[in-house]
């Protein structure tokens, strides 16, 4: 499901909760930058306060022109269902897609099994993705 989940991230001098791990990682993946500190703010509030969980903030995430200018390549508009997943594996991942991994996320997009929100959060809290940015998310000091 798509609900905050027990991610915490241990440290030397503390323990990040989940909520604010996961969202570091929507930055840092969806956006590929560090989160500032008033939108991190306003995101962590709203999760606190129950008013939006992980597909929302993927909603609010794809929403937001600076996603949509970063991810729609052809510069229409409009991000495909292309466009995003060659995006999430590039920016994500930091790789090239593997031809069984690129086909099966645009075939849960095209059969409706898992929507935009869905494959952002897919990508971004993913156990590969967790381990990569696992340093950079311990050592976020700007709160």
């Amino acid at each position: 499901n798509h609900v905050l989940y027990d991610s915490s991230i241990e440290t030397i001098f503390d323990v990040i909760p989940a909520s604010e791990a996961q969202l570091y990682r929507m930055y840092y993946g969806g956006l590929g930058r560090v989160p500032d500190q008033q939108g991190f703010a306003w995101w962590l509030n709203e999760i606190a306060e129950g008013r939006q969980d992980l597909q929302g903030l993927g909603r609010g995430f794809l929403a937001s022109m600076e996603f949509v200018d970063s991810v729609d390549s052809d510069q229409d508009g409009f991000v495909s269902d292309v466009e995003m997943v060659n995006y999430l594996y590039v920016t994500v991942l930091s790789r090239a897609p593997d031809e069984d991994g690129y086909q099966w996320w645009l075939n849960e997009l095209a059969t409706d099994n898992n929507d935009l929100a869905g494959v952002l959060i897919g990508f971004t809290q993913s156990n590969e993705f967790v381990e990569q940015s696992q340093f950079a998310v311990a050592d976020y000091v700007f709160l």
